[in-house]
């Protein structure tokens, strides 16, 4: 699901542009319940959701919730991201996959140093393999987002830690994508970026 701009359940909402499991929904399809990322439930009005995958399985849930008041809508974009992988969807990324957005919680603060940082860090604090079912290609990564300049037109980050190298090309691919455009949410301007004094992207290079 995609494109929800709220839901409804007590305090249980749900932010727009994210993709959610479903649970069920009614059989006119005016409300869909889906599980929310803290684990709950929450209901999302059919007008302003999108449905993907095959939904006609679903279990038909016949009593919604009535909302006692209007729902205030979230913003469609409640801050940086940062990029998950849909794995084997036919898009460009990888061997066939595409990139979803994941938005963490962490707040726009209108400086280009601090919002790349905030993503990064918030991308590499993330060690869990899969959220909400979309692949994290760093997850084994143990890595930190020190520093970011902008020096004669580019982006320098200065990254360090601990780095899991790609097993295979697909895996060097889905990472070299997730950290990239993590980056250049905030700047079209090329993104040069160091890893304890080597260029990432040398060290995502796939011994044949």
């Amino acid at each position: 699901m995609a494109g929800a701009s709220y839901g409804h359940q007590v305090d249980h909402y749900v932010l727009g542009e994210t993709s959610y499991p479903l649970l069920g929904g009614l059989t006119d399809q005016s409300w869909w319940l889906v599980e929310t990322e803290a684990g709950g439930t929450c209901w999302a009005d059919g007008k302003v959701v999108s449905v993907q995958g095959d939904f006609e399985r679903l279990p038909v849930v016949t009593s919604p919730p009535i909302p006692s008041a209007t729902p205030t809508v979230t913003p469609q974009t409640p801050g940086v991201y940062y990029i998950l992988i849909s794995k084997d969807t036919g898009g460009p990324i990888g061997c066939g996959d595409s990139m979803v957005k994941y938005y963490p919680g962490v707040w726009v603060k209108g400086d280009l140093e601090d919002d790349i940082l905030g993503a990064l860090n918030a991308l590499f604090s993330n060690h869990n393999e899969y959220v909400n079912g979309f692949y994290n290609p760093m997850y084994k990564s143990d890595l930190r987002a020190k520093s970011v300049e902008v020096v004669g037109g580019e982006v320098i980050v200065q990254l360090g830690g601990t780095f899991v190298r790609p097993k295979d090309t697909c895996e060097s691919q889905r990472m070299r994508a997730q950290v990239w455009y993590t980056v250049s949410q905030f700047s079209s301007t090329r993104a040069i970026i160091y890893l304890n004094r080597a260029l990432l992207g040398d060290l995502l290079v796939v011994a044949k």
